[in-house]
């Protein structure tokens, strides 16, 4: 997260109103991350908020990141935000040249890499990986980023460097490939850019794993 956009108090009041919020008492820029403005705002007598202004994304490629977080929450899973719907009940809003989201303030910190924490995320995943979804309009994985017939391809192609076709032969080479080439998988959710920094804890408990895609 970052501070891009430097809105001021007039642009975030404007935002806000569209959502029903009180004018904030406080506003803080975030300064970490490399992409994305996210501002922690504060308020007289509700709950803190995450503004988020989307610099790396369209509207239509956020509007499908939101409808995946609004699926996990109907189906109950823990570790995803949801983002507050607007006043014409959308979870992207539009204002002036600007598009974003508001999700409710997390308190967390960025884990470290031991192997608590590691087993921790490895649960989140376990339970995303366990949910089936029949919404067929999520967006496909394959949108951003590529299923294993393309990877496939890909180490085939002339043009392919020769480390990255050693490293996927070494990680296919015991498994039977065609197999896996052809099997019909079950529909369902993935966690599809999971790092450190995409994730927060507290007291060694995992809060919240960010960006996903249906498969």
């Amino acid at each position: 997260m970052a501070d891009y956009s430097k809105l001021s108090s007039a642009i975030i009041e404007g935002i806000l109103n569209q959502y029903g919020f009180e004018a904030p008492v406080k506003i803080i820029p975030q300064s970490h991350g490399i992409s994305n403005s996210n501002y922690v705002l504060h308020f007289e007598k509700t709950e803190p908020v995450l503004l988020k202004v989307s610099n790396d994304k369209d509207l239509v490629e956020l509007q499908k990141e939101q409808e995946i977080l609004l699926e996990l929450k109907n189906l109950n899973f823990d570790f995803s935000l949801t983002p507050y719907l607007n006043s014409e009940g959308k979870p992207v809003y539009q204002f002036e040249d600007l598009h974003g989201v508001i999700f409710p303030f997390v308190n967390g910190t960025v884990p470290a890499l031991n192997k608590p924490n590691l087993a921790e995320l490895a649960k989140g995943l376990a339970t995303l990986h366990s949910l089936k979804s029949s919404n067929m309009s999520l967006r496909d994985h394959t949108e951003v980023g590529f299923d294993l017939n393309a990877i496939y391809d890909f180490s085939k192609h002339s043009n392919c460097p020769e480390d990255f076709v050693k490293t996927f032969q070494t990680v296919f080479e015991k498994r039977n490939l065609n197999s896996l080439l052809k099997t019909n998988w079950e529909r369902g959710l993935i966690h599809g850019d999971l790092y450190f920094d995409n994730s927060l804890f507290e007291n060694s408990k995992l809060l919240f794993e960010g960006f996903f895609a249906a498969v």
